[in-house]
């Protein structure tokens, strides 16, 4: 059996969606079960506006361990309010330490959305958010070099209207079972 529990904001909660089992949680649930050919068990702790620093504080204690894979979701929310890199990338080294001294054999950090293909946002704000995307995104893979037990997944986040929910903001089931696989 396998321990995994998904963390971060509205994207892990599976906002966008009609049900859970159409979000992340549950289709990177299904995937490592496909993949390790073992059950999973599986929780979800987010919140809709979370932060690195929210997540680490607020989030992650309230998880029910043992727990060996946790999936970090997190991103939108730190471009659209433009949170600080070192803010950004200290709270990722702090989060993912903590999760590994509670004995977390594996956190994997999500790449950041690509905000700027969210058509919630007007342009030019979506073009200059895009951009600030891409940045953090390349500083979380850089910060997580090295850290034990801690690593980078990148995701290629499709395109196209089927892959956003109706609010423009959100993956829609077909985003979320790109993301989760």
């Amino acid at each position: 059996m396998v321990d995994l529990a998904v963390l971060g904001d509205s994207s892990a909660v599976g906002v966008g969606v009609s049900h859970q089992r159409m979000g992340l949680a549950h289709g990177i649930a299904h995937a490592l079960a496909m993949e390790s050919g073992r059950g999973v068990r599986w929780q979800v702790m987010g919140r809709t506006g979370a932060t690195m620093s929210a997540t680490r504080r607020e989030l992650a204690v309230q998880l029910r361990m043992p727990i060996d894979v946790v999936v970090i979701a997190l991103g939108a929310n730190v471009v659209v309010w433009l949170t600080g890199e070192r803010r950004w990338t200290e709270g990722a080294r702090a989060l993912a330490q903590n999760l590994h001294d509670a004995g977390v054999e594996a956190v994997v950090f999500s790449s950041v959305p690509p905000v700027g293909r969210f058509a919630a946002l007007p342009q030019p704000a979506r073009r200059i958010l895009g951009i600030r995307a891409r940045l953090l995104d390349a500083l979380l893979r850089e910060t997580l070099v090295g850290l034990d037990g801690a690593c980078y997944c990148e995701i290629e986040f499709p395109s196209g209207r089927q892959y956003m929910a109706s609010d423009g903001f959100h993956p829609s089931e077909a985003g979320y079972y790109q993301w989760s696989q």
